[in-house]
């Protein structure tokens, strides 16, 4: 029976339709095989068989809504795959051969995010690999970062991670601040956040911004760590009764260590409150007598109070534990000193500038802890009276580093010593320049300008010049530097106002010695004669003690 024209044309139309419609679900079966893959999957291997059938079927074909649903298969199972890279790199389970697995990870993220540019989860997980390891990729992150900031929406604390990162690969510390005030804001219960940007306030010193930040952490973490922060800036502060507070709470956290009774002594010394203060480190010691630390503090504070006596027995005790404490032999030879037992403190002193010489000559670092047992030498050469050698070990930092205020005031000091006054002048203005605040320096120089034998060396006017200011800094309260202010006044040849400040420092000497030289210089001016000095290391001469070295 012939088909009509008509009737071919239906079936026509019908196997044509049957045709798209079998093309349109070829990929059907590869989708249902990832689908059901899909529930047991849990290897590297399983996820991207995965990833290969939803690939397929898109390119086989599929109706719009199963390619939708097997392009959100495609990107949650990248993201899984990618997930599992990253957590083990972040266990260490890679070792130090972790940088491919963050490339694979990487590599999935990044097809996840060209399917579907809004996956949130995704531009999370590459930011943290960009930025929370070694060598990632800045710009990727930073375009991550920018995507979750405008996706999260609703979700503050995904912003507030997202700013969190922003900060740390901020290179600067306002743009890190910038950062973190926009995590707060998103997020003000961000205690990551907040310790991190109380740690930038420090570093701003910014200390009550900083104060209020750790406070916050405090609140939220009873955590000892925290609590010796908030101490910490507090003593800065002075607010020694708050701080005490928090040093409570980590003795009541952490009763069997010593942390919380060391810094309680801190505050008590500081107080001036010595016998608290010791009482807290008897606390510490029954804890634990084997820490060299706990008698090289509680010595620092008999230093401070020069009870030498028992400052020497606890750096024993200290050097005793560790015989090699750079702090102890560093104490000990400062106690020693202060006892003017010289040839003792050198020998510290030098066994330390030794160490550090030895270890700038085999490694070129530590320069400037070696400049500083350097100067300090320097120092104890000049106490000694052995000012010939001291120049010697100013000169050997000068030489490493030409600048170095306290080699040129320490030069001059010697030079000083031993009656070099054009050396000494020249030193004392080259110091000033790099610190024109000290009055010391300040004391010196004029000193030098007013009283040296040398009579083109002189310069009364700019002797009165120094030591007034000197004075100011001071408030006309040192004997020693209102004397010179005396001095330069005499060399001008005014000698009414240099008896009136030669007067003012008789009656502010410190004890009888001081003031019988003073005196002499007052006697000096009301005979109408202004005061000359050279002193020479060793010699007898008329030397008042007037000037700092």
């Amino acid at each position: 029976m012939r088909a009509t024209a008509m009737t071919i044309i239906i079936l026509l139309g019908s196997l044509m339709t049957g045709a798209t419609f079998a093309q349109e679900n070829a990929g059907e079966e590869d989708l249902q095989k990832a689908t059901d893959l899909k529930l047991s999957a849990s290897t590297a291997r399983e996820f991207d068989e995965i990833a290969d059938l939803c690939e397929s079927a898109i390119e086989k074909g599929l109706d719009d809504e199963s390619e939708a649903f097997t392009k959100r298969l495609w990107v949650s199972t990248l993201y899984e795959h990618a997930e599992l890279y990253t957590e083990k790199i972040f266990r260490g389970e890679y070792g130090r051969r972790w940088q491919p697995y963050r490339r694979q990870a990487v590599i999935r993220l990044e097809t996840a995010l060209e399917l579907d540019p809004e996956f949130l989860d995704g531009h999370v997980l590459l930011a943290r690999l960009n930025t929370e390891l070694p060598g990632g990729n800045e710009e990727s992150a930073r375009g991550s970062l920018d995507s979750i900031i405008e996706l999260a929406g609703e979700d503050k604390q995904k912003q507030a991670e997202a700013y969190m990162l922003k900060a740390r690969m901020a290179e600067d510390n306002d743009d890190k601040l910038e950062a973190l005030n926009s995590a707060i804001e998103a997020d003000p219960e961000n205690i990551d956040a907040r310790r991190l940007r109380g740690a930038i306030f420090m570093i701003q010193e910014k200390s009550e911004e900083a104060l209020d930040d750790f406070k916050k952490v405090a609140e939220t973490e009873s955590d000892a760590d925290t609590y010796a922060i908030v101490a910490q800036i507090l003593i800065g502060l002075e607010r020694y009764d708050e701080a005490i507070e928090f040093t409570d709470k980590i003795i009541e956290l952490q009763p069997e260590v010593t942390a919380g009774s060391l810094l309680k002594a801190r505050i008590y010394a500081a107080q001036e409150k010595f016998d608290e203060a010791y009482a807290e480190f008897d606390r510490a010691l029954e804890i634990n007598d084997e820490d060299e630390r706990i008698y090289l503090e509680r010595a620092e504070i008999y230093y401070g109070e020069k009870k030498y006596d028992e400052a020497m027995d606890d750096i024993e005790k200290s050097l005793k534990i560790a015989p090699s404490n750079i702090q102890g032999l560093y104490l000990r030879s400062f106690t020693n000193l202060a006892q003017e037992d010289y040839e003792v403190a050198i020998d510290d002193m030098n066994t330390l500038y030794q160490y550090f010489k030895r270890i700038n000559d085999q490694t070129g670092g530590d320069e400037d802890r070696l400049n500083r047992f350097t100067n300090d030498l320097g120092m104890m050469h000049v106490a000694a009276e052995r000012s010939v050698e001291a120049i010697d070990y100013y000169e050997e930092v000068l030489d490493r580093d030409e600048t170095n205020q306290r080699a040129l005031r320490g030069r001059a000091d010697a030079f000083l010593n031993i009656g070099e006054h054009r050396d000494a002048i020249r030193d004392y203005a080259s110091s000033l320049e790099l610190a024109p605040e000290d009055d010391g320096i300040l004391n010196n120089y004029a000193w030098v300008l007013a009283t040296s034998p040398d009579d083109d060396l002189r310069d009364g006017a700019k002797s009165i010049e120094l030591a007034t200011k000197a004075c100011e800094l001071t408030e006309y309260k040192q004997a020693h530097i209102l004397s010179t202010l005396a001095s330069g006044y005499a060399e001008q040849g005014d000698f009414e106002t240099a008896k009136k400040w030669a007067k003012k420092a008789v009656e502010t000497a410190e004890d009888d010695e001081q003031r019988e030289g003073l005196q002499e210089e007052l006697d000096s001016y009301e005979k109408g004669e202004p005061w000359r000095e050279r002193h020479s290391d060793g010699e007898d001469d008329d030397d008042s003690g007037d000037d700092e070295v």
